[in-house]
């Protein structure tokens, strides 16, 4: 994968996040293609998630998009620091 998802998804949750500081997105490669683990404050799940998981969906489209361009499969998780 390129470090483009990476970034672009870092880029997308810090623009919307309240604490852009507190946001680490990583990334592992295993059979099913690329994960991408987005910890951050417990405080922005819910802006991040959004109402009906409306933001998070949209964030997921535009991750998997870029990912097609790259031939990859991308997946978009979200951890918030209580729960690792």
């Amino acid at each position: 994968m390129t470090i483009q998802t990476e970034k672009l998804v870092e880029q997308m949750i810090k623009a919307i996040a309240d604490y852009p500081e507190e946001v680490l997105v990583s990334r592992k490669l295993d059979n099913m293609g690329v994960l991408l683990s987005v910890n951050l404050n417990p405080r922005d799940c819910g802006m991040i998630i959004g109402k009906g998981g409306e933001v998070i969906k949209a964030i997921r489209t535009v991750a998997r998009v870029v990912g097609i361009k790259n031939n990859e499969r991308v997946a978009v998780k979200v951890i918030d620091y209580e729960r690792r």
